[in-house]
């Protein structure tokens, strides 16, 4: 049986699960490469030799056996940025911000430290003269688990209750390549 929990975004958690656009920096708990399992249906027949599409699968034997309290390998890759009050804004890749001040704050990021600046102009979502605090943090998995994963696992469960346990079912990810 065929059940679609589809996900739209929730990178952070294919990073997670499966190493894919995985910027937390987790180890996969399944390999990236796994393919399409042999005994799934028919409709994934087309997908065996498809270059175009990274298939991979995790049981939810693996899923339930998560550290969920377990940290990343390393720093996450992205930045995060915090405004003077300190509430979180969001996370962003490479870039470059408009500062007077300080010209070396990457370097000082990407070596873990907190690093707060007053922007020389205005940029992202904040005004000339706000300050922001930039900080590449560490994650654990439970910080992933969010955006209805927690209801997506719980469908499995339901699924291996009437299936005959966790090793019956199994999440299958298609990626573009």
């Amino acid at each position: 049986m065929e059940t679609d929990v589809s996900q739209p975004g929730g990178y952070d958690m294919m990073g997670c699960l499966f190493g894919i656009r995985n910027c937390c920096n987790f180890e996969p708990i399944a390999p990236p490469d796994r393919g399409i399992p042999e005994n799934a249906s028919d409709q994934f027949e087309p997908l065996r030799d498809d270059d175009e599409f990274l298939t991979t699968w995790v049981g939810l034997d693996e899923i339930e056996a998560i550290d969920w309290d377990e940290y990343a390998n390393r720093r996450d890759s992205r930045v995060s940025f915090y405004d003077e009050g300190g509430n979180y804004i969001k996370k962003v890749g490479a870039f470059s911000i408009p500062c007077e001040e300080d010209f070396d704050y990457m370097e000082r990021v990407n070596n873990g430290e907190e690093v707060t600046l007053t922007l020389a102009k205005d940029w992202f979502e904040f005004d000339a003269g706000d300050e922001v605090t930039l900080v590449r943090e560490w994650r654990q998995r439970k910080d992933v688990k969010n955006d209805g994963w927690e209801d997506n696992f719980e469908i499995f469960r339901g699924l291996a209750d009437e299936y005959g346990g966790s090793k019956n079912v199994r999440m299958i990810a298609i990626a573009v390549g």
